[in-house]
């Protein structure tokens, strides 16, 4: 009877425990502040959090420990998601969205994002944002992710977002054309040091042609232009007007190291060089009447020279003509259209024309006797 005394006491003991835990554990809980796992919380932002969260939400703030320091500037405007606050701090360090406008980009990028992506979202919203294409991706519906490091070599030529357009487009065109992906990128690379949005527009208009090769670098010296060799209406960076020699009208341009070469080829002609007129220099595609994106003129390195008295078509056997056949070359510039290469260059002898390469390759083709087409083929060859 003792024992069986004993142990009910026992068990009031356990179950008086018991009962003053659980109550102690209540008022505890009642008390227990479940923001205090999140930084920089007191009363003020503790009072936004409240009003502008639900429930719910405060629970998913408290357990992924979000920081509120960026974000409770933000929490009043509509749409705000606390689900998507990895995104809004992505848009916030970048700085160029605010207010209400960077909620409604950020709900806009979490959704695009997912509908696209099974993985990696988070990764490639700072790519878009860090590589300045985040706008883009989301108002052109064609912006393709896999031609990301493309946009971005060409969008430097754009104001807008129309570079995403362009660049699909001319993709379609060149892939057609049996372009692999990495000979186009490679391409547009380089095209776009060379080119602006219109030039290359214009250059592009001819991509279609299977038999038309698209000039990626117009800028070499060497380049030879053809009736299939296109350059649109590429504009050479570093023109500069011709001054201080005879030129047939004011406004005459040719690149500045042809035109520093010219001069000092012309002062070292002497007396000669009074006589001699630079009949025809660097012609813009829109002034071009002949072959306009196909001609050498467009280059800006390419010169036409005449004598001041004598007839165009008696130049050849000028003094001048002779000097600059014996000379040129010394100082960079050769003739362009040279005896007994017109099977090679498919331009009959011309006096007249020269072009500036540079004094090592002028002089290789002086030693050679080569012109510029049998030049470019060796060295394709060697390479």
């Amino acid at each position: 009877m003792k024992d069986w005394h004993a142990t009910f006491k026992g068990w009031q003991l356990f179950l008086l425990v018991t009962l003053l835990f659980l109550a102690s554990y209540y008022v505890v809980n009642q008390r227990y502040d479940r923001f205090y796992r999140i930084n920089d919380i007191n009363n003020d932002n503790r009072a936004i959090i409240e009003q502008y969260l639900s429930k719910k939400d405060q629970e998913y703030l408290v357990e992924n420990q979000i920081s509120i320091t960026h974000l409770l500037n933000y929490m009043p405007y509509s749409g705000f998601d606390i689900h998507n606050y990895k995104y809004y701090e992505i848009l916030i360090a970048d700085g160029e969205y605010k207010g209400s406008n960077l909620v409604t980009v950020g709900n806009k990028l979490v959704k695009k994002l997912n509908d696209e992506f099974n993985s990696n979202q988070e990764e490639i919203a700072k790519y878009l944002v860090s590589n300045k294409l985040l706008s883009a991706y989301l108002e052109k519906d064609i912006f393709n992710y896999d031609h990301r490091k493309d946009y971005i070599i060409l969008k430097k030529l754009y104001n807008a977002n129309g570079y995403v357009d362009d660049f699909e487009s001319y993709h379609s065109t060149l892939a057609s054309r049996g372009f692999k992906d990495a000979e186009i990128s490679q391409f547009f690379q380089t095209a776009a040091k060379y080119y602006s949005q219109d030039s290359l527009k214009i250059l592009m208009t001819r991509a279609s042609d299977q038999n038309t090769v698209l000039v990626d670098n117009p800028s070499k010296n060497t380049l030879t232009l053809s009736d299939n060799q296109f350059i649109g209406s590429y504009v050479p960076s570093n023109l500069v007007l011709i001054e201080g020699i005879q030129r047939s009208h004011y406004d005459m341009y040719l690149k500045k190291d042809a035109y520093e070469a010219l001069r000092t080829m012309l002062k070292d002609m002497g007396k000669l060089s009074d006589d001699l007129v630079v009949h025809k220099a660097y012609v813009p595609y829109k002034s071009e009447t002949n072959l306009p994106g196909y001609n050498e003129f467009q280059l800006g390195n390419t010169i036409s020279f005449t004598h001041l008295d004598l007839g165009y078509n008696n130049f050849a056997q000028s003094q001048q003509a002779v000097w600059l056949e014996a000379n040129a070359y010394k100082y960079g510039f050769v003739i362009r259209y040279d005896h007994d290469k017109a099977s090679i260059t498919n331009h009959t002898y011309d006096a007249h024309i020269y072009r500036y390469v540079g004094k090592d390759v002028a002089n290789k083709l002086h030693e050679n006797k080569q012109s510029l087409e049998e030049y470019n083929i060796q060295n394709e060859e060697k390479k």
